[in-house]
């Protein structure tokens, strides 16, 4: 899961909140929270680590942009 809850304080807790939740109830299934300018870093260096990224809309847009371009090289 990925936001920017250190500088987007009001916006992150419930996605975080729910994240923790729902991902509660798939105990085989790893899950964590990165933020998202070192989740586009990450997806630079080690596109593979990541199987599924949760996000929103506003920086989904962006990463899915950044994984494209994988594609296309």
């Amino acid at each position: 899961m990925s936001d920017k809850s250190n500088a987007l304080r009001y916006v992150g807790d419930l996605w975080q909140r729910t994240f923790a939740i729902v991902s509660g109830r798939y105990p085989g299934i790893e899950a964590e929270h990165i933020y998202i300018d070192t989740l586009a870093m990450m997806m630079i260096r080690e596109p593979s680590y990541f199987q599924v990224i949760v996000t929103s809309n506003m920086f989904g847009d962006i990463i899915t942009d950044l994984g494209h371009s994988f594609r296309a090289a």
